[in-house]
Formats: C-alpha cells, sequence, structure tokens
C-alpha cells in the first residue's frame, strides 16, 4: 500500500457470499477499508453514502447488475475506478463493460 496515511476504500458488490467473504478479508489484511454489499441495489446506496475510492463488482447480479451499477456510477462519479468480476465466462459481457 501506498506510505501516505490515506487508507483506499473499497466498495465491493457480489452476491456469492463466499466471494464478499474471501476478498473482504484479503483486501482488509492488505490495509484497505472494505464495504461490502450483496447486490446492485445495496452497492448503489453504499457508494451514495461512502463515495469509495474504488468499487469491485460482479457483473451479474439480481437486480441492478454490475453493468446497470457501472454506468450508475460513472455518472455520478466519473473519476472513481470500477473494476469488473465474474464467475462466468461470458466474452460479451466483458466487452460490454467496458
Amino acid at each position: 500500500m501506498n506510505q501516505d496515511t490515506h487508507a483506499y476504500s473499497i466498495l465491493l458488490v457480489d452476491d456469492e457470499p463466499g466471494i464478499r467473504k474471501v476478498l473482504n478479508i484479503t483486501l482488509t489484511h492488505a490495509g484497505f477499508t472494505v464495504w461490502p454489499a450483496s447486490d446492485g441495489d445495496a452497492g448503489w446506496q453504499m457508494f451514495s453514502a461512502k463515495h469509495p475510492d474504488i468499487v469491485i463488482t460482479d457483473i451479474k447480479m439480481p437486480g441492478i447488475d454490475g453493468i446497470a451499477l457501472l454506468k450508475q456510477i460513472k455518472k455520478a462519479s466519473p473519476e472513481t475506478e470500477v473494476i469488473m468480476i465474474t464467475g462466468h465466462g461470458d466474452m460479451d459481457l466483458a466487452v460490454k463493460s467496458l
């Protein structure tokens, strides 16, 4: 992590509890502040309240999916970095998220 005193914050959005848990533990151990959310709706609410530095979101989720969440975040805060993850090998979704 950077040597400055700022602990970067990450919003972690994934509907799979096991993925959230492992990533949360790993990222917290690496020195990040992590705010987990279980779906796109909760992710958007958390994003609006916390304004994280980085968002990591699953692409396929019930309700607001990762693509829709990406669009909302970029509209509200174009400078926020968003990392898209997926357990599905769907090239069309990967291209769409770009």
